[in-house]
């Protein structure tokens, strides 16, 4: 289903625009390219969007700001000969793919990297007011953090010409240069919270924790019990595949919802049956989907991710937080410490994991929980499998400050109170396990700074810096 980006732009008629597009290589390995052809795009990318952005309250008179991720080397407009070739990362293909479709009078573009910054944040600004806010949870949870701000405001002065501003931005960096950075960010991040109260925010809800929905909520001043958002999936494999149309987007029901578009054959594979999607009811099982693609039907294309139906009327309704199954990583990921010199070892990342007869879903939120029990764990927690079988596995973490008495005891009961229980396949009672508190955080903070750097540069994919909350090391022997 992927291609080679170079072959593909060969067998394109001469004096044709050829779009290729990449995902974001979050298994440290190579990046997976898919063509963008007319059909294609036609078929499958256009109407996925456009559902997802007109259910948002999208029109040519609305006011979007849109976040990409920062290109990668080589991404871009090609020009060889009469031909035109344009490399993407597929999310930021699909953003302008809206704008295209739907031609705002006014927008603003801009990449992930730099949303804290006084250009972008006087950009924003600026703008009379702002409809749809399309832009990753962790964005929007910067904008509601001073410090993030802060940090971000002055490190992007460092490399801004103040007489190149104008508007919003002049007037920013004015502040900085007088004021107190601290004071400036707390005014930046209320006005921004005035300023962006009345819009939409499109984003995926996926493994936010209650406490990242409370900042989320008091930051766009969203009143109890009303919610302005679209949760949406979309995956560079089989394009815009379900999000929270087609119903009240108001309240708590509507981020734990979305609807499959009907642009595809999903299946959804529960270990004991391969199912059509709309006969899923409310099992539990990993995504397949069937799509035709450049003249050709790709049967059981495989996502990787593991989601829960809701009900079948209509359109599937499926939860909303859709998760990661466990996957290798591949030797050049970026991985904790820790786990870089283990040796005899695959090491396993994802937002779920299948442990001896138990599971692990949402590691994230059980870092939540353990914080709320007098544990704060610094991601991740790292799970090592024991050297033989029918020995307990280690559950290795960094936390915040002492623990009373480090009773390991005390945490291996908080974990598996925390990790519910076994009879609803969430938990992990009867697999035994100890406890074990690492001395420093697990992340190299120099290694963590070098590949920021390169992503940014465009020499690493952006995958590159994903922290998975967890990690599983398993015995390489047995999983040959």
């Amino acid at each position: 289903m992927s291609v080679d980006p170079d072959e593909f732009f060969s067998t394109l008629p001469e004096g044709t625009t050829g779009i290729a597009c990449h995902t974001s290589g979050t298994s440290g390995g190579a990046v997976k390219w898919y063509p963008m052809t007319r059909d294609i795009v036609s078929r499958l990318w256009l109407p996925g969007m456009r559902a997802i952005y007109e259910s948002s309250g999208m029109t040519g008179a609305a006011t979007p700001i849109v976040f990409v991720p920062s290109r990668a080397a080589g991404d871009g407009l090609e020009r060889r000969g009469t031909a035109r070739n344009v490399r993407l990362y597929s999310s930021e293909f699909s953003q302008r793919l809206v704008i295209a479709a739907f031609l705002p009078s006014r927008y603003l573009v801009a990449e992930y990297k730099n949303a804290t910054s006084v250009p972008v944040i006087g950009r924003m600004l600026d703008l009379d007011s702002v409809s749809i806010v399309s832009a990753p949870s962790a964005t929007v949870l910067g904008w509601a953090s001073e410090k993030v701000l802060e940090k971000g405001l002055v490190a992007s002065m460092d490399h801004t010409d103040p007489t190149s501003l104008d508007g919003e931005a002049a007037m920013l960096a004015k502040r900085l240069a007088i004021g107190d950075p601290s004071q400036v960010a707390l005014e930046v991040r209320n006005r921004l919270s005035e300023k962006l109260s009345d819009a939409t925010v499109i984003f995926s809800t996926s493994n936010l924790t209650n406490g990242q929905w409370a900042k989320i909520r008091a930051f766009m001043r969203w009143s109890p019990g009303i919610d302005r958002f679209t949760n949406l999936y979309v995956g560079s494999e089989v394009g815009p595949f379900a999000g929270s149309i087609g119903h009240d987007r108001v309240g708590h029901t509507a981020c734990n919802e979305m609807r499959v578009f009907p642009l595809t054959l999903p299946c959804v594979d529960t270990g004991k049956e391969l199912l059509v999607i709309s006969r899923v009811k409310q099992k539990r099982g990993r995504l397949l989907v069937s799509r035709i693609g450049h003249g050709r039907l790709f049967l059981n294309v495989d996502t990787g991710d593991f989601l829960q139906g809701i009900s079948e009327d209509g359109l599937p309704v499926l939860r909303g937080d859709v998760q990661r199954d466990e996957f290798p990583l591949k030797p050049s990921a970026t991985l904790p410490s820790l786990l870089r010199d283990l040796v005899g070892y695959q090491i396993y990342a994802g937002d779920r994991f299948a442990i001896d007869g138990g599971e692990i879903t949402n590691p994230a939120r059980l870092i939540e929980c353990l914080s709320g029990r007098g544990y704060p764990v610094i991601e991740p927690l790292i799970f090592l499998e024991p050297a033989s079988p029918g020995g307990s596995w280690k559950v290795l973490a960094h936390v915040k400050g002492a623990i009373a008495g480090n009773n390991a005891r005390d945490w291996r009961t908080a974990i598996l109170s925390c990790t519910g229980s076994s009879s609803n396949g969430n938990g992990l009672e009867g697999v035994p396990i100890e406890c074990d508190v690492l001395p420093q955080d697990p992340w190299d903070g120099p290694s963590r700074k070098k590949t920021l750097e390169a992503v940014r540069k465009g020499t690493l994919p952006k995958g590159a810096l994903k922290r998975w909350p967890a990690y599983v090391a398993r015995r390489a022997r047995d999983h040959a």
